[in-house]
Order: structure tokens, then C-alpha cells, then sequence
């Protein structure tokens, strides 16, 4: 693991980089977050990728590479079909980025973690995604928190999550999702049968898809983490989901992602 993030290495400084990053064979990880990269830096690393050959997790996560930054990645991806990992998270990405990402997602066959939190995508952008995750089979996290999609979104979504088998983390938090958009979703959810843990924080649901995810949680058993705070519920949905949390014996907190947390938020 090579951990470079937070040191404000900026786009100079990856060019001074190359040659000994191309010399580590071995190099399994590569974080790059938060170092003021543009897209001239993410054209750079990903002219390397392809002689990485064990690098798994690429995180560039809080660098303003920008849509033009997301390209140059992407259409490495088809000679780096070894990453396992990819961190993207406020990188500026929007309708094009995601655009070139997507075409290109589908040769990373080993991918298990997508991380697309904070950037621009929109319903355009999440039913383009959702054409290729069918194919990311071995897909364990898929964060897409903070962006600017809605209900629409959750049409396509939903269609396409059952086919991701291995998903575990579902991460929405923060988008433009209401009660059309979650009722959607909850009808998905019971075909997801790894799936530990559904993010829906800071969205729009209120009674309406407090129901759906009522009626989804005792019909998924692997489904140990559920929040959806921040939403417009009443009191009365919130009690209607913990009645359905605690009928399906399901615990009042466990551990996830490295520490133990409430189990159910609303």
C-alpha cells in the first residue's frame, strides 16, 4: 500500500512521482485522496494503471479531476482489469464522466467497491449506471451518497440491484429520493440477499415509502443496517418501522464499517 493522501502533491508533483510509482510491482494500493489533482494529474496516473499489474484499490477520492479527469480513468480501465476498488468520491464527476465510466465499468470484472459520493450525477447519470451493474456480478459496495438524482433514478436502480448478488452496501444518502423513488426500491430489496446494510439518509421519504421499507424488512433477513433520518416522516412511520425492525428479530446495533453502531435510524 502506497498512502500519499492529504499531502497537496497537486499535478507537478505526480509527474515527479511516475517513474517510482511504474517501479512498484508490487504496489496492491494507491491513495491519492485529497491532493489537489486536476484532470492533468488523473491523466498521468492513469497512464500507469495499466503497468500496475496487482494494484486493487485506486482512491483519488477530494480531488477536482472533473469530468475530463473521470475519462482519462475510465478508458484505462479495459488494460487495468485487476482493480478491485475504485474511490471517486467529490472528484466533479458529472453526465460525461460518468458517461465514459460506465462504458468502460464492465471490463473491470473483479470491481467489489464503487464509490461515487459527492459528485454531480443525476437521473441521467444513475439509468446509464444501471445498464452496466448487472454485469458487476461481484460487486460488494456501491456508494452513490450526495448527489443530485431522484426517484427516477430508482426505477432503473431497482431494476438492476437483484442482479448484483454480492452487494452488501447500498449507500444513498443525501440524494433527492421521495416516497415514489423508495417504494421502488423496497420492491428490490428482498431480491438482494446479501445485502447488509441500506443508506437512505437526508432524502425526501416520508409515510408513504416508510411503509415500503416497513413491508421489505422482515422479506430481507440479511438486512442488518437500515437509516433513513434526515427524511420527512411523521412519528407514526418511525414507530411503524421500529415495530417491523424488532417482529423480524433484527439487533438494535452491530458492527459496521469498523465500529458498532445503531442498527436502525429514522
Amino acid at each position: 500500500m502506497l498512502g500519499l493522501e492529504g499531502n497537496g502533491i497537486g499535478d507537478e508533483g505526480i509527474i515527479l512521482l511516475l517513474d517510482a510509482l511504474q517501479s512498484c510491482r508490487q504496489l496492491t494500493e494507491l491513495n491519492l485522496d485529497n491532493n489537489q489533482l486536476t484532470a492533468v494529474g488523473a491523466r498521468y496516473i492513469a497512464d500507469i494503471l495499466p503497468k500496475c499489474g496487482r494494484l486493487k484499490v485506486l482512491r483519488l477520492g477530494n480531488n477536482h479531476i472533473g469530468d475530463q479527469g473521470a475519462q482519462q480513468i475510465a478508458q484505462r480501465l479495459p488494460e487495468a482489469t485487476w482493480i478491485e476498488e475504485l474511490h471517486l468520491a467529490g472528484c466533479g464527476i458529472g453526465r460525461p464522466g460518468l458517461q465514459h465510466l460506465t462504458a468502460n465499468l464492465p471490463s473491470c470484472t473483479r470491481l467489489t467497491q464503487l464509490v461515487l459520493h459527492t459528485n454531480s450525477l443525476d437521473d441521467v447519470c444513475i439509468q446509464s449506471l444501471s445498464l452496466v451493474l448487472p454485469q458487476c456480478i461481484d460487486l460488494t459496495t456501491l456508494d452513490l451518497g450526495q448527489n443530485v438524482f431522484g426517484d427516477q433514478s430508482l426505477t432503473h436502480l431497482s431494476k438492476a440491484l437483484p442482479w448484483c448478488t454480492n452487494l452488501k452496501i447500498l449507500d444513498l444518502t443525501g440524494n433527492l429520493v421521495g416516497d415514489e423513488g423508495a417504494t421502488r426500491l423496497t420492491r428490490a430489496l428482498p431480491s438482494c440477499k446479501q445485502l447488509l446494510a441500506c443508506l437512505l439518509s437526508s432524502n425526501q421519504i416520508g409515510d408513504l415509502g416508510a411503509r415500503g421499507l416497513a413491508t421489505a424488512i422482515p422479506k430481507s433477513p440479511s438486512l442488518k443496517v437500515l437509516y433513513v433520518d434526515g427524511n420527512v416522516l411523521t412519528r407514526n412511520a418511525g414507530y411503524m418501522l421500529q415495530v417491523a425492525w424488532t417482529k423480524a428479530k433484527k439487533p438494535d446495533r452491530c458492527s459496521f464499517r469498523g465500529a458498532t453502531v445503531e442498527a436502525l435510524l429514522f
